[in-house]
């Protein structure tokens, strides 16, 4: 480009700015209009028309339409781009990028006259190195000449790409609207009240089985509603419409779930927008799922008395403060028909309007204020107290202030969340800005990470306290960038969410933050939602987090105090169960409640009902009295409460102290019964034995007068029997000795020398024979030796003297080595006594054990015997009857071998008593009869225990110092 010098500019192009200084510095004569010198007046007066303009403009002039245009326009071109190398230059060498667009228009203009007009028309253009997209408003209008002729083409126009930009984010804010009432999992609805059709989001479409994509008619939607709730709600629509009404909508009914039998319970919350004759023209809001927040039982009646009988005051004007929104709990304290033409001062008791009037004035500046006041009910004109909290709502953008708001009780915070995002609904349908406001002062954190780095394009107030953050530090920073140490974890989820465009969810999750100088970890509930631009395409999340801290820590600790409280109750050496609900239910019991008192197998009671294990418990006095703690939650202790209790091994007595208390849930219910047991019954049966003995005694000394000369009378005279008996005793044993056994003998060896002279001569027949009475004999020969050493028990044989079981033992082993070699048997001893004792008798004791023990050996199994011996007192021992004053050997006899039943316990010590055939195992029923004598000649005891096939156990009771 050739410049001229300055003193050659003319006149008329005196001023311009900085393109007038250009044109005027510019050699023209290269160009088709030559120097100015000789241009047209025309063009003289367009272009200082032009140059002195503040608007933007541009002039084609000429054949080959030659390029001026102002400073106003300047800006449009960019940094190195088209400035200033167009000017003076051919339109076509101007502009080839849009020649094809502007090139119809021009010829329009310049060949024909006429004018155009184009409002954001994409026209792009080259600027700042590179082609941008760019959006103009303008119009093309004929440049006349002095001949009247068009000798040009003048443009007046306007870059509105920011204008474009703008309209395309709200369309993106409105989406992210819809995509936060996803979130917040909220179903939004607008209704045509003229046209009768409805319009609804995609949760609400999901809810009340609708068509995606179609308007509904209203009494379609109407049918999705529970029959029984159908009236009220269209009443309710039919109130709000009507033109007496406040506009305000709120009511709570059923639908069934789409695909489902359950029931869902929807509160629904919007507005009426009314013309100014009345007609409403509008009619939208939101429905949210409240199913979960509320115990079914109560439903719909029970929440609206909750929400009627509360203390809430939620207000909300403009910033003329003049009322906008009233709850239905404020309008009732306030006795108010309706908000209209109503201000915040009118709340105020006149006595304390000065100090109102004050907080009022300086809350623009202060932007909240809290204090306690008095309203006043215009019904009674009554004041009453509330803790009045007011807040400005302010522009983000801008600060402009654009209303006031009040919630005035003390109320939960899902109630508060729910307040804020009603506030927040009202706001959004005005204006995007009001939206990104509320959002802002939601009490949950919300942000929206934008692209693959996920940089934060939004993040209001709640989620920077999250982060400790102010704005201005996380605004375009990606998200990782500030909570590193969330990456591994967090990055796959929102990846996937970009991937799939399906939102993922988290509970409990934890964060390290800072706070107070700490790093300590929090914890998080979100939701990650995929955030879509026009194209349906993801290209960014969004992310609701609501913090959970407290209530995981106090889980944890719930949890642990649970852990801790069932381990002392199953680790207590005292009897302890926990009965959950109204049927007792048993939830946990220790072992020694289980194994000593109800005497049954863990599967068996835990999980069941207690009454329902326990049926004889129905009869007895239990039931009342748990059903009692039950209702009234008192604790209650009972002594010496006589109890059946049926276990596996029958039914038990039992005198039983009872400690009952009561189990409450946090909101203070009764829930269980934990039962503290301990067992007296031993010592209500002594003190019951005790006070019988004594009667008995007093009643026994009465008569022990009369009866002592009839008493030595029967002495005397069964001293005499017991002499004669003694006779009997010695003559039969001398019988049993020398004449029943001496035929014995004789039979055995006739029978053996005729069987040994006949030889050959025998049949097998006669073998048989013969065998089965060498056998029968044998067997009589035992049956008279075991008789006669039980009558020989039943005698002293000599005196007692104090000498070591571990002697006898030794003795025993010895005399039966033989047997024990064969059955290659194992005995096993321990500690053993050194009491008084009949040493032959304890010896006959100790082979009757042993040679019982061989015999009734498993098969193919070794007999393995274990003996050992302690020291015990009689009155610690509680199987037998022993003499609570003597200290007893207790010897312990244990084998390996096949066992009996418990049942046979007793009578396995009765004479000739077999618990099996003769021709399985040998003997003749006496031999622990025989032990038993013994014992008792000692005046010990014996107990047996055993299960079949796990062997047997003996337990013989003999007085350390003698009988």
């Amino acid at each position: 480009m050739k410049f001229l010098k300055k003193d050659q500019a003319t006149h008329f192009l005196k001023g311009g700015g900085e393109m007038g200084d250009i044109i005027r510095n510019k050699d023209w004569s290269e160009t088709s209009v030559g120097n100015p010198s000789q241009w047209p007046s025309s063009l003289r007066v367009l272009l200082n028309t032009l140059l002195n303009s503040k608007f933007p403009m541009f002039l084609f002039w000429g054949d080959d339409w030659i390029c001026f245009y102002n400073d106003a326009y300047r800006p449009s071109l960019g940094k190195d781009g088209k400035h200033p190398y167009i000017l003076g230059e051919p339109a076509v060498v101007a502009w080839p990028e849009i020649w094809p667009t502007i090139k119809p228009l021009l010829d329009k203009v310049y060949h024909k006259g006429e004018s155009t007009w184009s409002e954001d028309q994409l026209i792009p253009i080259y600027r700042n190195g590179k082609i941008d997209d760019a959006y103009w408003t303008f119009s093309y209008s004929p440049a006349f000449g002095v001949s009247g002729l068009v000798e040009g083409v003048f443009v007046a126009l306007a870059e509105t790409t920011s204008k474009v930009q703008y309209l395309k984010k709200l369309e993106q804010s409105e989406e992210q609207l819809s995509n936060a009432l996803d979130a917040a999992d909220m179903g939004a609805w607008d209704l045509d009240p003229q046209k009768g059709t409805l319009t609804t989001n995609k949760k609400a479409q999901q809810w009340f089985g609708l068509t995606p994509g179609l308007n509904e008619d209203l009494e379609d939607v109407f049918e999705k509603i529970i029959e029984e709730d159908q009236e009220k709600v269209r009443q309710t629509v039919a109130n709000t419409l009507a033109n007496s009404s406040d506009g305000n909508y709120d009511v709570v009914y059923r639908i069934r779930k789409a695909d489902e039998d359950d029931i869902r319970t929807i509160r629904a919350l919007g507005r009426a927008w009314f013309k100014e004759d009345g007609q409403p023209y509008r009619f939208n809001g939101i429905v949210q799922d409240i199913t979960a927040q509320h115990n079914i039982d109560k439903e719909r009646h029970k929440l609206i008395s909750l929400i009627d009988s509360s203390n809430q005051f939620i207000a909300l004007a403009d910033p003329d403060q003049q009322l906008q929104f009233a709850n239905a709990a404020a309008v009732n304290m306030l006795g108010w028909k309706n908000i209209k033409q109503r201000k915040l001062i009118d709340f105020v008791y006149e006595k304390d309007r000065t100090k109102a009037e004050h907080l009022l004035a300086v809350l623009p500046e202060k932007g909240f204020f809290s204090t306690e006041i008095r309203f006043v009910d215009e019904v009674n004109k009554k004041p009453f107290w509330l803790k009045w909290n007011m807040v400005v709502v302010k522009d983000p953008q801008n600060g402009e202030i654009l209303g006031y708001g009040t919630v005035s009780t003390n109320i939960e915070e899902q109630r508060a969340r729910e307040a804020q995002l009603e506030l927040a609904l009202d706001r959004i349908v005005e204006q995007e800005r009001k939206f990104r406001n509320l959002v802002k002062q939601a009490p949950v954190g919300i942000a929206i990470f934008k692209g693959e780095d996920f940089l934060v394009e939004l993040a209001n107030t709640t989620a920077l306290a999250i982060v400790k953050k102010e704005e201005r530090q996380v605004l375009g920073v990606p998200f990782f960038d500030i909570l590193p140490d969330t990456k591994e974890t967090l990055m796959p989820m929102l990846n996937e969410v970009l991937l799939t465009g399906k939102s993922s969810r988290g509970t409990n999750f934890p964060i390290a933050v800072e706070k107070r100088g700490k790093r300590e970890t929090r914890y998080f509930n979100f939701i990650f939602y995929p955030v879509k631009d026009e194209d349906e395409l993801v290209t960014g999340v969004m992310c609701v987090a609501t913090e959970v801290t407290e209530s995981v820590l106090l889980s944890n600790k719930l949890k642990e105090s649970a852990k801790q409280f069932r381990n002392l109750v199953i680790q207590s050496p005292i009897p302890m169960t926990i009965l959950r609900g109204p049927e007792f239910v048993i939830e946990m019991a220790n072992d020694i409640m289980i194994d000593e008192i109800w005497r049954k197998d863990k599967e068996e009671v835990i999980g069941k009902k207690l009454l329902e294990i326990f049926p004889g418990l129905v009869e007895q006095k239990y039931p009342d009295l748990l059903n009692r703690i039950i209702t009234n939650g008192e604790s209650l202790t009972v002594k010496e409460s006589h109890a059946k209790i049926e276990g596996n091994d029958g039914t038990r007595e039992f005198y039983l102290d009872y400690d009952y208390a009561p189990l409450r849930e946090l909101d203070g219910t009764v829930s269980g019964i934990m039962v503290t047991v301990n067992d007296v019954t031993d010592k209500v049966l002594s003190r019951k034995k005790l006070e019988e003995f004594s009667k008995e005694l007093e009643r026994q000394v009465y008569e022990r007068t009369e009866l002592l000369n009839k008493t030595n009378l029967q002495l005397r005279d069964s001293i005499r029997e017991l002499e004669q008996t003694n006779e009997e005793l010695q003559s039969f044993a001398y019988i049993s000795s020398h004449d029943l056994q001496e035929p014995l003998r004789k039979i055995q060896m006739f029978t053996s020398r005729i069987k040994e002279r006949s030889g050959a001569k025998f049949t097998d027949r006669d073998d048989q024979d013969f065998s089965r009475i060498i056998i029968a004999a044998t067997r009589m020969r035992t049956l008279i030796e075991d008789l006669l050493a039980f009558s020989k028990t039943s005698t002293s044989l000599g005196d007692l003297r104090m000498m070591p079981i571990a002697d006898v033992l030794d003795e025993v082993k010895e005399e039966l080595s033989d047997k024990i070699q064969e059955a290659n048997v194992s005995v096993v001893t321990g500690e053993l006594c050194e009491i008084k004792m009949i040493p032959f008798q304890v010896q006959q004791l100790l082979i009757n054990l042993l040679e019982n023990s061989i015999k009734f050996a498993k098969p193919d199994v070794d007999p393995e015997i274990h003996i050992s011996s302690e020291k015990v007192a009689g009155k610690n021992v509680s199987e037998i009857l022993l003499d609570p004053k003597k200290t007893y050997c207790q010897i312990t006899f244990s084998d390996n071998g096949i066992g009996f039943e418990a049942k046979y316990g007793e009578r396995i010590f009765q004479v000739f008593q077999r618990l099996h055939g003769r021709h399985q195992f040998e003997g003749t029923g006496i031999g622990l009869a025989i032990v038993k004598k013994i014992v008792q000649n000692h005046n010990g005891g014996i107990t047996a225990e055993s299960e079949p096939g796990k062997g047997a156990t003996f337990r013989i009771y003999l007085p350390v110092e003698g009988a």
